[in-house]
């Protein structure tokens, strides 16, 4: 990649990764093994003038390794099917720790989920790549019930046993444990589903991020309400926390034409 005049930064990268993963069935429990390498050639020319990072031609090689294990659980009833999925993973990250040097371009706005808890490289690109070791533990759950139909949800965290503190886990960037990440949805048998999901302080169960969505289709007008929360830690010029509401409809006209439409409220 060649990146020209992104935030006054100039600069090349060239970037090899490779990853193998094996699943073992041994009886219920699933063992899961993971190992990979990233390797990258760094060619910078040019930075903001206060910027701490350095032009100059870098390289680093990147190993990675995690161990973990899953056991799926089937509980049943007269009524309901539910299905519970304890997991965790030992995670060792080596290599040199270059964050000071390289300049972060494409993991900037990186913040643990549900999504990218368990990846062995869970940041979005290959910039932002920190040493140490971790250990990352959840259980999902996936239901079907009579009365409220499907249901899913899942609730998890990230502990750091070694290395630096790494960006995007929490607001204190210095707790060893993770914001605990959760989230939950509902699709009952009629014309509407509810999902939410978001993220706690691990200290004191403070909701720091949350985003709560109903959407549906009556015949042919479907509907989206949308609430988002984020704490003001996480926006360092904002004078409060983020709070908005959005309502989205849409029409199915003929033709195959639909006509939609959206509004937001500013709750901060």
């Amino acid at each position: 990649i060649q990146v020209d005049n992104d935030d006054q930064h100039d600069l090349s990268r060239w970037v090899g990764n490779v990853e193998l993963h094996d699943e073992i069935r041994a009886g219920r429990v699933v063992p899961d093994l993971r190992a990979g390498a990233v390797g990258s050639h760094y060619s910078i020319q040019k930075k903001p003038a206060g910027a701490t990072t350095k032009t100059d031609d870098l390289g680093r090689v990147t190993p990675q390794l995690s161990a973990g294990w899953r056991l799926p659980l089937a509980l049943t009833s007269v009524n309901r099917l539910a299905i519970l999925e304890p997991r965790m993973q030992l995670v060792y990250v080596g290599g040199p720790d270059m964050t000071d040097d390289i300049p972060n371009r494409d993991s900037a706005d990186y913040r643990i989920d549900e999504g990218n808890l368990f990846l062995l490289n869970r940041y979005q690109g290959y910039d932002y790549l920190r040493p140490g070791s971790r250990a990352d533990m959840g259980v999902s759950a996936v239901a079907n019930d009579a009365l409220v139909g499907d249901v899913t949800g899942f609730v998890g965290a990230s502990y750091r046993l070694s290395g630096k503190p790494s960006s995007g886990l929490t607001v204190n960037d210095d707790d060893n444990l993770s914001d605990i990440v959760a989230s939950l949805g509902i699709n009952p048998d009629m014309p509407f589903q509810i999902n939410w999901s978001g993220r706690l302080a691990s200290s004191d169960f403070e909701l720091n991020e949350s985003r709560t969505t109903v959407s549906g289709k009556v015949r042919k007008l479907g509907y989206t309400v949308e609430h988002v929360q984020m704490a003001k830690p996480y926006f360092q010029s904002a004078a409060s926390d983020l709070e908005e509401m959005k309502l989205s409809l849409s029409y199915d006209l003929p033709g195959g034409w639909t006509a939609s439409g959206t509004k937001i409220w500013d709750l901060s």
